[in-house]
């Protein structure tokens, strides 16, 4: 994506009347052809990999702190008072709720990057896996979106009030002027549909060499679109077109494994590479082992 497509994109979050159903027509034009997933050889890798089951998990297990938080500073602004200590608990409140109940799980542009093999592929001794985009469902596909990196947190101060609209309107109302009231009435009802998962999509500029897209969801849509049980996870079998062993991968200690995945690769018509260290850069390089 440039810098116009970034730009286009952050507009489409930000307008509460634009679902993730309008943001996904134009969102052809920026997904790669192949998205990628960095794993390790952990009690899970089989499943991961034979089975193509890719899990959601909660932004409160990751790496990054500030996952999934999100900025409500303007709800002064528009309610257009200092905030009452019982509106600033209730705010604490949602924006821990609204994070724990998000659910994503997370791939990678590139496949090549030398920091993501180290910090999510065992120091490069795990492996990562290759989606063709194109075979993604729709229904899953609708919700798989790019990460904005920037400087600010997502500004959810219109997703807080339309949760609590009611609250506002009924408990709150001696506080506020008209022109707040006027303002959160006109909230589309919708808000929160269109909006629910942004915080999920805005990470630290410091996060932009992961080149991160999610398949973003919460327990609700978990439940009512993905249709998931209690593992949150989903099938993404059919859309693996190849794998990548890391440059650090022990052949010697590993070769029970190695000899499993190119079965596998050669039964199912896949594609196996091998990570190698560049002799004169810092970059990797690809061996083929099954084309």
């Amino acid at each position: 994506m440039n810098d116009a497509d970034i730009e286009r994109y952050i507009h489409l979050l930000n307008d509460l009347t634009v679902s993730y159903d309008d943001i996904n027509e134009e969102k052809g034009k920026w997904l790669p052809r192949h998205l990628y997933r960095y794993r390790t050889f952990d009690c899970h890798w089989r499943k991961n990999l034979f089975k193509g089951i890719v899990r959601f998990n909660s932004p409160t297990s990751y790496n990054d702190p500030f996952d999934g938080w999100f900025d409500y500073s303007r709800v002064s602004e528009i309610l257009n008072t200092e905030l009452t200590e019982e509106i600033r608990d209730s705010i604490r409140v949602n924006n821990k709720g609204i994070r724990e109940q998000l659910k994503n799980a997370c791939f990678s542009e590139k496949n090549d990057n030398i920091l993501m093999w180290s910090h999510y592929s065992d120091g490069h001794k795990g492996f990562c896996i290759e989606y063709e985009t194109s075979r993604i469902p729709t229904i899953i596909g609708t919700f798989l979106l790019p990460v904005v990196y920037t400087k600010k947190k997502y500004d959810a101060s219109h997703l807080y009030l339309c949760v609590t609209r009611e609250k506002h309107l009924n408990e709150y109302r001696k506080y506020l002027t008209s022109a707040a009231i006027e303002e959160i009435s006109s909230i589309p009802d919708d808000c929160f549909e269109n909006t629910c998962l942004n915080p999920s999509l805005f990470k630290s500029a410091d996060w932009e060499y992961e080149a991160e897209w999610r398949l973003c969801s919460n327990d609700a849509m978990n439940k009512k679109i993905f249709e998931l049980g209690n593992d949150h996870s989903i099938d993404m079998l059919s859309c693996i077109s190849a794998v990548y062993l890391g440059a650090e991968f022990d052949e010697s200690k590993n070769k029970k494994n190695e000899d499993k995945i190119i079965e596998w690769a050669k039964t199912n018509n896949k594609k196996i590479y091998k990570m190698k260290k560049s002799d004169t850069e810092f970059s990797l390089e690809l061996i083929p082992l099954v084309e």
